[in-house]
């Protein structure tokens, strides 16, 4: 059995950052223009402003196929998203339980599904430079994005065949958020074709950024349905630290 590891890559699985000003239950009723610069400007802080950081994993990964479940892991694990020297941030996991069993490292698991790959993603279609290649809508606190061709577009866009919505809190602050891709893209680009999320709020380095606390998503694969639900607690700061020894003489 192969594991499948799908990236978010393309939407968000892990981060919302919002100003702690919030747009208000008012303007959530109000002008869409307004809303999406709001998120725009969010959007565009949290790529080049959340820090390293770690959590824990607490998750679930089936292999389902027509006569009901095949394969079912429980795991835990150690998630960390740690920023490059280009900027953007690299995540890497690592196996700490299966199934109530204590393991280190992760080659000798392969898990049916894993999604990763998403968090300085987290608004990629609230932001502005991106904003020309979605259709927004927006009821009440609910706003809709659904990608457009490119050919009608301002500007290239990289998506095509995505679809999904944000439930923002009276805040402005992204409390839900679904998004889906069309199979043959979600193919051709390795993302997850469903992802749902609940997000909650931390503190981080003096700033507020809202994270996912809960995440499920689902891939069907010849015939069989691959799903993936996994929650994050214990989020924090991840830092490294380098011990310098005093120097010893040869003399």
């Amino acid at each position: 059995m192969t594991s499948r590891a799908f990236r978010l890559g393309l939407v968000c699985w892990y981060t919302t950052l919002l100003s702690s000003q919030g747009i208000g239950q008012e303007r959530l009723q109000g002008d869409l223009q307004d809303i999406l610069k709001h998120l725009g400007a969010a959007a565009e802080s949290l790529e080049h402003s959340l820090p390293n950081m770690s959590c824990k994993e607490n998750g679930t990964s089936e292999w389902h196929i027509s006569h009901g479940l095949w394969h079912s892991d429980d795991f835990t694990a150690t998630m960390r998203v740690k920023r490059t020297p280009a900027g953007r941030l690299a995540e890497s996991y690592q196996l700490t339980s299966v199934n109530g069993k204590e393991v280190s490292g992760n080659e000798k698991f392969e898990l049916p599904l894993y999604v990763t790959d998403g968090f300085d993603r987290a608004l990629r279609y609230f932001l502005p430079s991106s904003q020309t290649c979605y259709r927004y809508t927006s009821t009440g606190n609910k706003v809709s994005f659904e990608s457009i061709p490119s050919s009608a577009s301002k500007a290239p866009c990289p998506d095509s065949g995505v679809s999904g919505f944000a439930v923002l809190d009276a805040e402005g602050n992204v409390n839900y958020l679904e998004r889906r891709v069309s199979q043959p893209v979600a193919k051709q680009t390795n993302v997850a074709p469903l992802a749902k999320m609940d997000f909650r709020s931390i503190e981080l380095d003096g700033h507020t950024y809202w994270i996912t606390k809960h995440l499920s998503s689902e891939e069907l694969l010849d015939g069989a349905i691959l799903n993936f639900e996994v929650n994050y607690s214990d989020c924090h700061l991840f830092t490294t630290t380098v011990k310098i020894e005093p120097a010893v003489s040869v003399q």
